[in-house]
């Protein structure tokens, strides 16, 4: 006290000559009253009383490795190459949210990245602030399908490294992917059509917010897209969007990466949800469209689960690898001439949505029916648009110019305005651009899909004729042909091919199962 010692002095250390010095003031205290032996004492046990308390109005921290930090119960619940999610408890007293006074969550998400290398680890610490600020400005959306960011913070390590922390809010019911395994056989239901559909336009508008500040995901699939509130009787809960590790916040026009050796200023996510514009090795391209494709090949694995269970989300993405060895997309690229690349949809991908083209719960008139039309001509597309833009085309919803409904609601079309002179490779019939999300939101929302004013009664659910089994399609990347195996496949079937196994080759051939 007689050295005006408090506790906003600390955290301490002894330094040379052994005096104990604060950081923040470099006050030298008086070596009668503070001895080594003391100075010593204190600086190992003050961890004790200066356990932080994180707000979320703090972007980042920098912990010493010595810090307590206020979690309890923490246990590792995930883990990947390159991150750990910990489920902890903190401690009462030490979390502040001033935008939430009371029903403070009693769970967290302590996501701990795993930096591959020494230059991963250098390049995290460099963009390190402003990735916290990016997932910070997310919080401003205020959109109840995002997963909502805490705080952020680094702790030194053995070595002089700082790990690096990420806190958002626990999802207790998991992922989609997690629900996939977990119902693998869904009641389908009226009620869960529209509860799928109400949740999808929602991370819709998760998007769209996202992408008006100029931020895209880019990783969206199954297991980034967590539920929270789930229960018996609504087994989706609410959606919400996370794992925004790679979001960054883009102008429009950037540069992507390419597996054919196109530089790039950026990682990127899951190889079978990446849209074609990655393969192609086009720049300045506008990257939030990237998130719209990911989003295509989201929504038709889930109408595949909601119809076929998770046997036929297993089959679908069999059918895309093929006999690929490494991780394929949903789509091909191949070289047309002169050294250009072209991009389309995989002919498995099109063969099952023709197969489910044809089933009464993907009726026209149906909400299914319209969310398969609107993941084939809109989303799943990959002729991207001339430009960039917000522009919702002030047409009709029509998902087929012979099921158009003259009058409704003017918010969506799936056939977008064509510049002058420019014609699909169908004579006559206008290009399709892949949408932007707020086309998406329009499609999903009240004046699209949502409505179901002066739609058929069996609009959310057409049972009529039953449901057909859950097709499987194999393709063949070696004999370059498309079989339909009827779900009579194995797994030792489906192994990897190689062009120079003969054997293996005339043994498909010769194989029932398969006709060519």
């Amino acid at each position: 006290m007689e050295n005006g010692f408090k506790d906003s002095w600390l955290s301490a250390e002894v330094c040379s000559p052994p005096k104990c010095l604060t950081k923040e003031t470099l006050t030298q205290l008086d070596s009668k009253l503070w001895g080594r032996g003391r100075a010593v004492r204190i600086c190992e046990t003050q961890w004790k009383f200066i356990v932080p308390v994180l707000s979320t109005e703090r972007v980042n921290y920098d912990f010493e490795e010595e810090a307590i930090l206020p979690f309890t119960n923490m246990q590792t619940v995930d883990g990947g190459a390159f991150s750990k999610v910990h489920q902890v408890r903190i401690q009462e007293g030490h979390f502040i949210d001033p935008s939430r006074p009371v029903n403070w969550p009693s769970l967290f998400a302590v996501k701990q990245i795993v930096p591959p290398d020494s230059v991963e680890r250098q390049r995290i610490a460099d963009s390190w602030a402003n990735e916290a600020q990016t997932l910070r400005r997310m919080n401003v959306v205020h959109s109840e399908h995002i997963v909502r960011f805490i705080t952020a913070f680094t702790r030194l390590d053995i070595g002089s490294e700082r790990s690096h922390y990420l806190v958002f809010e626990w999802a207790e019911g998991g992922n989609l992917e997690n629900l996939f395994t977990q119902c693998q056989n869904p009641t389908l239901s009226a009620n869960l059509v529209k509860q799928t559909v109400r949740q999808l336009s929602g991370l819709a508008e998760a998007l769209r917010a996202t992408h008006e500040l100029g931020i895209r995901h880019g990783d969206i699939k199954p297991s980034n897209v967590l539920r929270f509130g789930a229960s018996e009787g609504d087994i989706l809960g609410t959606l919400k969007i996370g794992d925004w590790g790679l979001a960054k916040s883009h102008p429009d026009a950037t540069v992507l990466r390419s597996r054919r050796g196109v530089a790039t200023d950026t990682r990127f996510g899951t190889v079978l949800y990446e849209p074609p514009e990655v393969e192609l090795g086009q720049l300045k391209l506008m990257s939030r469209l990237y998130d719209i494709w990911s989003m295509g090949c989201l929504i038709l694995e889930i109408i595949v689960w909601l119809v076929h269970g998770y046997e036929g989300v297993r089959n679908l993405r069999s059918d895309i690898q093929g006999s690929y060895r490494e991780r394929v997309p949903y789509y091909v690229v191949d070289e047309v001439s002169d050294g250009k690349l072209k991009g389309k949809l995989q002919d498995a991908v099109e063969k099952w949505m023709d197969y489910m083209a044809e089933e009464p719960a993907f009726d026209r008139d149906t909400a299914l029916g319209q969310l398969l039309v609107l993941v084939r001509r809109r989303l799943l597309v990959v002729e991207l648009p001339p430009e960039m833009g917000n522009t919702v085309y002030a047409k009709n919803w029509e998902p087929d110019s012979l099921d158009s409904r003259a009058g409704k609601n003017p918010a969506f079309s799936l056939r977008p305005p064509t510049p002058a002179g420019e014609k699909s490779e169908k004579s006559g019939s206008p290009r399709q651009y892949r949408a932007t999300s707020a086309e998406l939101v329009a499609a999903l929302g009240l004046g699209g899909i949502m409505d179901a004013s002066d739609r058929p009664r069996y609009y959310w659910l057409n049972t009529s004729a039953g449901l057909r089994q859950a097709p499987r399609f194999y393709r063949n990347a070696n004999l370059k042909a498309l079989q339909d195996s009827s779900g009579m496949l194995t797994p030792q079937d489906l192994r990897p091919l190689s062009i120079n196994s003969p054997t293996i080759v005339r043994s498909i051939l010769n194989s029932t199962q398969f006709r060519i």
